[in-house]
């Protein structure tokens, strides 16, 4: 009977501890952060978007883009990041560190839209969003 009690707890063990395994990716990390445009939307020369989240890395651009962050007092729970084309426009996109994965997905707002021409573009035209992706 002792065995058996032995055998169940040792099995129950693996059981409880194959389940506390968690298979989200964990520690520092970078969230990159592309403004698109779809459809009728004429592309962006540059945004400006708001990324909320603690502990956020300056901003980098990506594939051909330049980016600058600024967290000003009082907004230290996020920054401000402007983002622009240095070539010609295909993708607005930028990547910030992040400390740790597992504290989610930065939440990101488009702020000011900027056109090829320099004009701005209203933030509730139809075909432009902002899109977060985590990578380990």
């Amino acid at each position: 009977m002792t065995r058996r009690l032995l055998a169940l707890a040792s099995g129950l063990g693996l059981v409880l501890g194959a389940v506390g395994c968690d298979s989200s990716p964990r520690g520092p990390g970078s969230a990159v952060v592309t403004v698109e445009w779809e459809g009728e939307a004429a592309p962006l020369g540059a945004a400006k978007v708001f990324l909320g989240g603690e502990g956020l890395g300056q901003a980098r651009g990506e594939e051909g883009a330049e980016a600058w962050s600024h967290t000003p007092p009082g907004e230290e729970g996020g920054m401000r990041v402007v983002v622009i084309h240095t070539g010609s426009p295909s993708v607005l996109r930028f990547s910030v560190e992040v400390p740790d994965l597992q504290r989610g997905t930065p939440q990101a707002t488009l702020w000011r839209l900027v056109d090829q021409d320099n004009r701005l573009v209203p933030l509730d035209a139809p075909g432009y969003r902002v899109r977060v992706a985590l990578m380990p």
